[in-house]
């Protein structure tokens, strides 16, 4: 086992760590524009490192992608809310809102 294998795996159990909370927060609302690109990236990364045999860091990477997905799953904002809270930042048109 290469000590960067190890590393990597450290680096993604942190990261899986520290999005339990937002996973656990009934109130956490997290953009699907952020949690699918890590969803996709974990998975992505997941495979690289797989194909170079560092087997740890797929699994740490594998875990990170599926946090990622329980918070696009759980923690992502309706559609509703989203578009009704981009209108009111828009600026009036014609004196109206």
């Amino acid at each position: 086992m290469v000590w960067q294998d190890s590393v990597f795996m450290l680096g993604s159990v942190l990261t899986v760590v520290f999005l339990v909370p937002a996973v656990r927060d009934a109130n956490a609302r997290i953009p699907l524009a952020t949690s699918l690109p890590k969803m996709a990236l974990g998975a992505v990364y997941a495979l690289t490192f797989a194909s170079m045999g560092m087997r740890l860091a797929a699994v740490g990477l594998v875990a990170t992608g599926v946090a990622w997905s329980l918070l696009a799953v759980y923690r992502s904002p309706p559609a509703t809310s989203s578009s009704r809270s981009r209108r009111s930042i828009l600026p009036a048109r014609n004196g109206r809102r």
